[in-house]
C-alpha cells in the first residue's frame, strides 16, 4: 500500500502526490467517501456515457444552444447589450 501524509489547503484544496497520480493512471479521479468517513481516491477510466442521463432530457436543438450560449458570453464578457428585433 502506498501512503503519503497531505494538507488541505484554506481553500478546501488538496495536492495528489505525483506518484500516487503516476500508480493511478489517471488525472481524472472521483471522491467516494464511506460509512466510516473514509475518503476513497477512485481513478475515472473511462467517461463514456457520463452526460447520457443530460442528453436524454434534452430536447432542444444543439446549434440553437451553442449560439445562444455563444452570444450570452460574448454579451457579459465585452459588457454589450442586447439587440432587439
Amino acid at each position: 500500500m502506498l501512503t503519503k501524509p497531505i494538507t488541505v489547503s484554506s481553500k478546501g484544496q488538496i495536492a495528489i502526490p505525483k506518484a500516487i497520480l503516476k500508480r493511478l493512471g489517471s488525472k481524472l479521479l472521483r471522491l467516494e467517501i464511506t460509512n466510516d468517513n473514509e475518503v476513497k481516491i477512485v481513478p475515472v477510466t473511462n467517461v463514456a456515457g457520463s452526460l447520457a442521463n443530460y442528453a436524454r432530457n434534452y430536447s432542444g436543438n444543439y446549434s440553437d444552444s451553442r449560439d445562444e450560449a455563444w452570444n450570452k458570453e460574448v454579451i457579459s464578457r465585452f459588457k454589450l447589450t442586447k439587440k432587439h428585433d
